[in-house]
């Protein structure tokens, strides 16, 4: 069992933190997108990596990225994005003239960015803006988790929006996240 309190596990990504890892005049785009739409939309981060443009939909229901299975495109969730996103996301396409059948987010060499490549540009970020935790890409997803189980909702409907298998696979991969936040939050040293 993982010690919630051990400060070499990966971290989950505070609210306060994506705020400062969005800040426009110390990270760039695309920077600042990944990490937001990571975060509020619970993605892992391969699905957004890989998205390509005409996965980015609106319909009479809102925003969403619809979700392929990479290997046979069987797949076909449709995962919510905050217009606010989906509008950055399109702007992001637009201004940077992505083709329908291209990935949104590429490299010099047109090659979606890796994991890799994110987690390096995120260590790098969280020195820039002084954040001294180990976050990883999925770190906003675990923070997200954090986020909605502290605004009150069920596990199972927190299961449902990060796409999870059932409540038991999410609370084996995240419970721990929570349990940490709430303990943090009684040990907080007071303000002077």
């Amino acid at each position: 069992m993982l010690d919630i309190m051990n400060p070499r596990i990966t971290d989950y990504a505070t609210l306060e933190e994506l705020d400062m890892l969005t800040d426009p005049e110390k990270i760039n785009m695309p920077w600042r997108l990944i990490y937001r739409v990571l975060f509020y939309s619970a993605l892992r981060s391969s699905e957004l990596l890989l998205a390509l443009v005409n996965q980015i939909v609106k319909n009479q229901d809102g925003y969403f990225l619809r979700l392929l299975d990479q290997k046979n495109e069987t797949k076909n969730e449709l995962t919510p994005l905050r217009k606010d996103d989906y509008i950055a996301l399109k702007e992001y396409i637009e201004l940077n003239q992505r083709g329908q059948g291209e990935y949104i987010f590429v490299g010099q060499r047109k090659a979606p960015f890796s994991n890799q490549w994110l987690n390096i540009q995120l260590r790098k970020h969280c020195k820039i803006v002084g954040i001294d935790r180990y976050l990883t890409s999925h770190s906003f997803r675990r923070g997200r988790v954090v986020q909605l189980k502290n605004e009150g909702l069920p596990y199972a409907e927190i299961a449902s929006i990060t796409r999870h298998q059932n409540v038991a696979v999410l609370m084996k991969h995240y419970d721990k996240d929570v349990k940490r936040h709430a303990y943090e939050i009684v040990n907080k040293p007071p303000k002077k």
